[in-house]
């Protein structure tokens, strides 16, 4: 929560930062009277404008009755599907206006349907490739402490005998000290664990963004392998590096 102007822009960093781990934060934010909005009034910001691209959503409210279903919306979208940082920028004349108070039961968005099960199809495939492969790797990232999937994976891991690198963001979600959990990947990862990955015949991407701390150059890594990736974001699917078999979903319930 902060002020407006200043106050706002010092939130940046950590709304930001909230995006790439994907932690569930409502930002609050002060702004100027909505009967001075866009005249450059003193510590006006456009903090809306500055946040879109780090944010799953925000809002301005400038009138007092919207509130407290924009509340009531901001964290339902904060912490559903993919969880990601919203902001709320409230005018003066808002903060200080009363109005009846009635909090939302539920929240309608007809447009924001995050995508849970997976399709039957494609998991079905992933097993048949999993069956198949010689030397199949898991990477396991923050999506799957986030779905709440650590038995989930482990059992998966156990049943077919194959070993788990972790992100940096992932770690935990096995313990360091099973037998199948080869640590961390990427440049700041074990080494062994990245022998792994170059030498894997198929890579099983879990809640990861493949981002470039774990693969380095895209076009370079686990060159021999064919890429399953399950993550709840489309969006993530496919934008670092070519993915086999994409399927969309929360990680707990394709596991």
């Amino acid at each position: 929560m902060s002020t407006s102007g200043p106050g706002a822009t010092n939130l940046v960093t950590g709304i930001a930062n909230a995006a790439m781990d994907s932690s569930p934060i409502v930002a609050i934010t002060g702004q100027v009277a909505t009967s001075v909005l866009g005249s450059d009034s003193f510590q006006e910001t456009d903090i809306t404008g500055i946040t879109m691209p780090i944010t799953k959503h925000n809002y301005l409210v400038t009138d007092i009755r919207d509130l407290a279903y924009t509340v009531k919306e901001a964290f339902y979208i904060a912490s559903s599907g993919r969880p990601g940082p919203v902001l709320i920028d409230i005018a003066k004349d808002v903060q200080l206006a009363e109005t009846e108070f009635e909090y939302p039961t539920e929240v309608n968005l007809p447009g924001y349907k995050p995508h849970l099960r997976g399709n039957a199809r494609q998991i079905r495939q992933a097993a048949q490739m999993i069956n198949r492969a010689k030397e199949p790797l898991i990477i396991a990232g923050r999506g799957i402490i986030i779905s709440g999937a650590s038995a989930e994976l482990r059992e998966l891991a156990e049943k077919a005998q194959i070993p788990v690198v972790t992100t940096l963001l992932g770690k935990s979600c096995l313990p360091e000290t099973h037998p199948l959990c080869l640590g961390m990947g990427g440049m700041h990862g074990e080494a062994f664990a990245n022998y792994a990955l170059q030498a894997a015949d198929l890579i099983v991407g879990i809640g990861t963004r493949f981002d470039d701390r774990l693969t380095s150059t895209a076009e370079t890594f686990a060159p021999r392998a064919k890429v399953i990736h399950i993550d709840i974001d489309p969006a993530e699917i496919g934008k670092r590096v070519r993915v086999d078999l994409p399927i969309v979903g929360d990680a707990r319930n394709v596991l």
